[in-house]
């Protein structure tokens, strides 16, 4: 184990500049001052001095608590690289540095450690119940979850309709969020702690913590406020994937999207407009089809091509070269029926119904395709692909304010039955979302 030397000035931490009270170290009378970020080279001289020039990691672990810690990325000699959290010294118990492997606590958002708090499924009900911490496996990321956007599938999921795949948790909720990378695996190319990411999951997204695939995580972009982080990465990647990896959905062609004011549907609404289609949006709730044109023209300008419709008024405009079908049964029929030739119907939710009755002889006369797809269960490498077109695409986008995630209301993670209902209930526009407390 490596001996402290003198006073603790500069910390090296690679990813992340933290900028911490004094800290009270293991050997009375050593504080550390300052904690900030510095390249490898500077690392080096800086971890020397702080440290010594042995083999080990500096670790910080709050006093009294059980050990629970990060695995620190060092330097040259394996020596710094250490955060030190004050959350425990500010509750009246100080931090304490020692040098030797191992992990730190303090991953949350509000700085706690202990077990990590999650929404839990329990016979249909949500509770907010503690897990034990997640960790990383190669070429994953823990994240210290700042907002968790809510899905359909988390309502399915809820019920029992939509089990979660063999690699997510099963009682944990959450296809998508945004938080600050607070460890790495080993093998992690892109990202670094501290990083702001937002990203798709298989589930478990609706926690303190979680961990997340390097693959399939996205840079926030600077200035992008949390719940709109959290609630991007799952529904702009599946209306992009549908639209622009499936479709083909081009300039100059039409774009029908039913079920255009939720969280899918604004997106493939904004995409369609991007690629430079013109859009007809179908809305049940009258009341949210004026806010969904106000949408399209703030992206798109005051003379986007933007219809906004009842789900029955569409029928009588132009033939759908691309039909987005979020509603699923009840639309299928008339979707056909209004399909251009080549048009493409691309099915990503059912909510108003499974089941329908299909003209054949029409679909095959105007040489019509139809294909269904989910995000949630897809092999990891096909995943990736899909976040990475829309790392490519579509975030520089969101970044340059020409796409928006409109947020219809947050709620605190440890209240998702409310925000559950508000979903269910309707009439929003956009994401529902729960954020960290």
């Amino acid at each position: 184990m490596a001996t402290v030397r003198g006073e603790v000035h500069d910390v090296a931490v690679r990813g992340r500049r933290v900028l911490g009270e004094r800290h009270q170290l293991a050997r009375p009378g050593v504080g550390c001052g300052r904690v900030e970020h510095v390249d490898q080279g500077q690392a080096r001289q800086r971890a020397a001095v702080a440290v010594g020039t042995g083999r080990d990691r500096g670790v910080v672990e709050p006093a009294g608590e059980r050990e629970q810690r990060r695995r620190l990325v060092g330097v040259e000699h394996h020596v710094g690289a250490v955060v030190v959290h004050d959350h425990q010294r500010r509750a009246g118990r100080g931090g304490v540095l020692r040098a030797g492997p191992g992990r730190v606590g303090g991953h949350r958002a509000d700085g706690s450690v202990g077990d990590v708090h999650a929404v839990t499924i329990v016979d249909g009900d949500l509770r907010w119940r503690s897990h034990p911490d997640p960790r990383p496996g190669r070429r994953e990321l823990l994240v210290a979850v700042r907002a968790a956007g809510l899905n359909g599938a988390d309502m399915l999921q809820r019920r029992g309709f939509y089990p979660a795949p063999s690699d997510a948790p099963g009682d944990i909720p959450g296809l998508e969020l945004a938080g600050e990378v607070v460890e790495v695996g080993d093998g992690v190319e892109d990202f670094a702690v501290g990083d702001r990411v937002m990203a798709v999951v298989s589930g478990g997204g609706q926690a303190e913590l979680a961990v997340v695939h390097e693959r399939t995580a996205i840079r926030v972009p600077e200035g992008l406020g949390w719940p709109e982080a959290g609630g991007f990465a799952e529904v702009f990647t599946t209306a992009h994937d549908a639209l622009a990896t499936q479709c083909g959905l081009g300039p100059g062609e039409h774009l029908v999207v039913h079920g255009a004011a939720g969280g899918v549907g604004v997106a493939g609404v904004q995409l369609g407009l991007l690629t430079g289609a013109r859009v007809t949006a179908t809305v049940r709730d009258p009341d949210l089809r004026q806010a969904v044109v106000d949408l399209a023209r703030a992206v798109g300008g005051a003379d986007a091509p933007i219809t906004v419709t009842a789900p029955d008024g569409w029928t009588d405009g132009p033939t759908a070269d691309v039909v987005l079908e979020l509603i699923g049964g009840p639309n299928l029929a008339d979707d056909v029926a209004r399909l251009a030739t080549g048009g493409r119907i691309a099915i990503i939710g059912v909510g108003g119904g499974a089941r329908a009755e299909l003209d054949l002889l029409g679909l095959m006369g105007r040489r019509g395709r139809i294909h269904g797809s989910t995000l949630r269960a897809r092999p990891l490498e096909q995943k990736a692909d899909a976040v990475h077109r829309v790392a490519r695409h579509v975030v520089p986008a969101l970044a340059a304010g020409r796409l928006r995630v409109p947020v219809a209301a947050t709620y605190p993670m440890a209240d998702a039955a409310a925000a559950y209902d508000r979903f269910t209930a309707g009439g929003k526009l956009g994401k529902i979302v729960l954020v960290a407390d």
